[in-house]
């Protein structure tokens, strides 16, 4: 995930949280399939997850079925949500995904295995927000404070 995007998200996060928002989850689909590599890059466009989340047969017109590793890939993301929906604790493979707090953005990274991580969105957002404070100018939104 870019800095951009983590900047992006994290600003976006730490506003609701602000706002009384305490049931925040995250998670950051991280694998692209080896045929749409060459394409693509190795780095997922936005929506890209939905191709597992609503089946690759929706996507692929070749007749070619999902690999072994496609649907683990399906398997790891549908557990989130799936466990999100039918008790508000999402996780996968046993593993769940805390909250967000004040100080902290954990989220799960899936790939062909799933992981919580905390990487560096909450010190890109404190980062935009400290220029923003010390220049009274929000670079993100492109205005005057």
């Amino acid at each position: 995930m870019s800095i951009k995007v983590k900047t992006a998200i994290g600003t976006e996060i730490q506003a609701k949280y602000d706002f009384g928002w305490r049931d925040q989850y995250m998670y950051v689909f991280n694998y692209v399939r080896p045929q749409d590599r060459n394409l693509i890059g190795n780095s997922p466009g936005h929506g890209y997850e939905l191709l597992y989340l609503c089946g690759l047969n929706i996507y692929t017109n070749n007749g070619i079925s999902n690999t072994t590793e496609d649907n683990l890939i399906q398997n790891n993301l549908a557990q989130i949500f799936v466990s999100h929906i039918k008790g508000q604790n999402p996780s996968s493979n046993g593993i769940s995904i805390p909250k967000v707090t004040a100080t902290t953005t954990p989220y799960m990274l899936v790939t062909t295995e799933v992981s919580i991580d905390t990487t560096n969105i909450r010190p890109a957002v404190d980062f935009w927000n400290q220029l923003a404070a010390d220049y009274q100018f929000d670079f993100l939104q492109q205005i005057n404070l």
